[in-house]
């Protein structure tokens, strides 16, 4: 292992992480550009994997994920409508912070009891 590490260290040739995931988000369709920087596209990608996650939730486990994240004052507002409370998820999520990593974990939680 070592060995390889520093033959790596020498050659100074391999995979740039960007390229790895640029790759990555052409393979899932997201939508980034190559000039942004590496935080930007992670959050395309991450933003995309969300969206995602929440359309395939189905109405109980959105109903869950929205008390988990304290969201039930806007019962009334989204009534049926899925895509509100999708844009409002993937809002709290762009706000950074601990609020994304509450959500992170909140649909991860979400996503493993489904299995």
């Amino acid at each position: 292992m070592g060995a390889i590490l520093l033959l790596i260290f020498f050659r100074n040739e391999g995979v740039l992480y960007k390229e790895i995931l640029c790759d990555v988000c052409d393979h899932l369709k997201v939508s980034y550009n190559e000039k942004s920087s590496t935080s930007l596209i992670e959050q395309n990608m991450l933003s995309k994997l969300l969206k995602d996650s929440l359309e395939r939730m189905s109405k109980e486990d959105l109903e869950k994920l929205r008390h988990e994240l304290g969201m039930t004052n806007i019962d009334k507002m989204i009534g049926e409508n899925k895509q509100i409370l999708i844009a409002s998820v993937l809002t709290l999520f762009k706000a950074g912070g601990s609020h994304s990593y509450a959500l992170a974990i909140a649909v991860a939680d979400v996503m493993v009891k489904k299995l």
